[in-house]
């Protein structure tokens, strides 16, 4: 696991706190490959990507549905006064 990336190195002191900042890495490790099995994406960049998607679909489509809504109460009004 401490082959690549950034757990190649580390620069603490002491055995207890370089034996945590090993498990760490590997609880992320293994966090990142269970999200990417069950979800389909394994990190956290990835999941604010895709929330950024969301959020901007959803927000066009209550401005979609909104102004529909303004357009159609402004076509009621002109029928009634043209009658």
């Amino acid at each position: 696991m401490c082959d690549t990336g950034g757990a190649r190195r580390t620069w603490l002191t002491g055995i207890g706190k370089v034996r945590k900042r090993y498990l760490i890495a590997a609880v992320a490790r293994n966090l990142g490959l269970l999200m990417r099995r069950v979800l389909g994406m394994g990190t956290p960049k990835g999941w604010a990507a895709l929330w950024s998607i969301v959020t901007l679909l959803q927000t066009a489509w209550l401005t979609i549905k909104r102004h529909r809504r303004l357009w159609r109460l402004r076509n009621r009004r002109r029928s009634r006064l043209m009658r």
